[in-house]
């Protein structure tokens, strides 16, 4: 593996882990699958090499740099996943969207959006000036099916 991709991942498995325990909080039952399935990778002899540098229980992780992003939903996971968005950058502020609903939320450096993001139409506006980041993170279907582990469903509350 390419020594700027290793340290790339030694720098953002801080964060990227500190995203996991929030994704364990809100949708346990995904996390503890997600977790399953990355034990198996690093278990694998194939693929375990790679897993063991990889920093988040997320089968994907899209780096995303000044771009907006047009209305779409996302399409290789379940309706009942959450996909994860966390954005950064000198940018002042821009909008996260759910037009099927009419709802913007404020997208601001430091915002992270869990979604489910396979269901829910979205999109991001432009902004004015400044440099903007996104990591958007999601699992892959067909990675949980390949290794036999259940997907999960909806998150269903306890209380």
């Amino acid at each position: 593996m390419n020594k700027g991709v290793r340290n790339w991942l030694k720098n953002i498995t801080d964060p990227l882990k500190f995203l996991d325990n929030i994704l364990s909080i809100t949708h346990p039952t995904l996390y503890d699958a997600a977790h399953q399935v990355m034990e198996k990778l690093k278990a694998n002899p194939i693929t375990g090499q790679y897993a063991l540098l990889w920093p988040t229980v997320y089968s994907r992780l899209s780096p995303i740099t000044n771009r907006t992003s047009k209305e779409h939903r996302d399409h290789f996971g379940a309706y009942s996943w959450y996909d994860q968005v966390v954005t950064f950058g000198s940018y002042q502020s821009t909008t996260f969207n759910l037009p099927e609903f009419g709802a913007t939320f404020q997208y601001n450096p430091g915002t992270v959006i869990q979604f489910c993001g396979n269901l829910l139409l979205h999109s991001v506006n432009g902004w004015e000036t400044g440099d903007r980041y996104c990591y958007a993170s999601f699992f892959r279907k067909d990675v949980f099916e390949r290794l036999g582990v259940e997907l999960p469903g909806w998150v269903v509350s306890s209380l």
